[in-house]
């Protein structure tokens, strides 16, 4: 690749993709965040090709109440512990904190109230080991994040 001063010397991944022969037939889309956008910006973005989130960031689908309901029920949580946690949920949620900058808070909270063992060293790790289950095995969440991706 030649790239003189002028140009980007970092091709898009979507550009590479498509370049790339094993890609050919796939369609490649742009996924952002939605963050603070409005309705009528995440619509203009839609109608430009790029995919908009619904919810602010994408983690906001891994803190949802019901994903994490389904992954203390599949734990074997007592109802007095599901409910203590829905309303540090809640609470949160009405502060308008949600997704990445409540995960270190949530993780602490869950592994606390619950006292389950192997949740991982960190937010991350519990949110892929298991929160993504947890969410894969909620219907109405993963419809919606689907929609969202793929159309």
């Amino acid at each position: 690749m030649n790239i003189n001063k002028n140009e980007n010397c970092y091709p898009s991944i979507t550009a590479v993709l498509k370049r790339n022969w094993r890609f050919r037939g796939v369609e490649v889309h742009k996924l952002i965040d939605r963050d603070d956008m409005s309705d009528e910006r995440r619509d203009e973005r839609i109608l430009a090709g790029v995919r908009v989130l619904r919810r602010r960031e994408i983690e906001d689908y891994l803190y949802d109440p019901d994903v994490i309901e389904k992954f203390l029920v599949d734990n074997a949580c007592d109802l007095s512990t599901i409910d203590s946690i829905h309303s540090a949920v809640e609470a949160l949620e009405v502060e308008g904190k949600t997704g990445k900058r409540v995960s270190k808070q949530m993780f602490q909270t869950i592994k606390k109230s619950t006292g389950l063992k192997n949740l991982g060293q960190d937010e991350r790790e519990f949110a892929l080991v298991s929160l993504v289950p947890a969410l894969m095995q909620t219907p109405h969440v993963v419809e919606e994040l689907e929609q969202d991706i793929f159309g």
